[in-house]
């Protein structure tokens, strides 16, 4: 397996602009330090569910390590923010180095993916809608699903609707901050 530099110096310059970050939906170099090494932890067959791709610069850690650990990647998206910037970076990244990395990618709103999910979660990444009805919706149809033991990761936990919903579904049901930088949040469900 490639190891955390490794992944690291990839990963904060995945989406080829340098290591800026955008205020709502790109990991910055201190929160990928705190999000690489849970995903690098999975167990081999690990199924991983990220809501909210945009450019893939979390999507690259774990295409980094697919091919050591064989995890069940899946990626939802409805591109409705930003469509072309986010859907270029992410399918060039994919098409330039990532080629062979077996996914599957739900393009539809994720309360649609939710409606027919029934699979286990080792680690979700929720970093999709952060505004009420939606922030609410993926916390409420996804958590439910993230084993006991999983890990569940959010990106911007200080947007108030974020914030709300860490508050009721997430510190209310007895989840472990496992590690947390700037915006984003690592959890251990119990």
């Amino acid at each position: 397996m490639k190891s955390f530099e490794e992944i690291y110096e990839f990963s904060r310059m995945a989406e080829g602009n340098g290591t800026e970050a955008h205020p709502l939906c790109t990991a910055t170099p201190e929160e990928l330090k705190v999000f690489i090494p849970p995903v690098m932890a999975l167990a081999e067959g690990s199924r991983v569910v990220e809501i909210g791709t945009y450019t893939g610069r979390s999507s690259s850690v774990y295409f980094q390590v697919q091919k050591d650990l064989n995890l069940d990647l899946h990626f939802i998206d409805c591109l409705y923010w930003n469509p072309k910037h986010a859907a270029h970076s992410f399918w060039d990244m994919v098409v330039d180095f990532f080629n062979e990395v077996p996914f599957t990618y739900h393009k539809m709103v994720t309360n649609l993916a939710a409606s027919t999910w029934t699979l286990p979660i080792d680690f979700l990444y929720i970093d999709g809608w952060h505004d009420a009805p939606q922030v609410d919706e993926d916390f409420q149809n996804w958590i439910p699903f993230l084993k006991s033991g999983g890990v569940l990761a959010l990106h911007d936990s200080t947007y108030p609707g974020v914030a709300s919903c860490i508050d009721r579904f997430v510190k209310g049901a007895g989840f472990e901050l496992i590690a947390e930088a700037e915006r984003m949040s690592m959890w251990k469900k119990p």
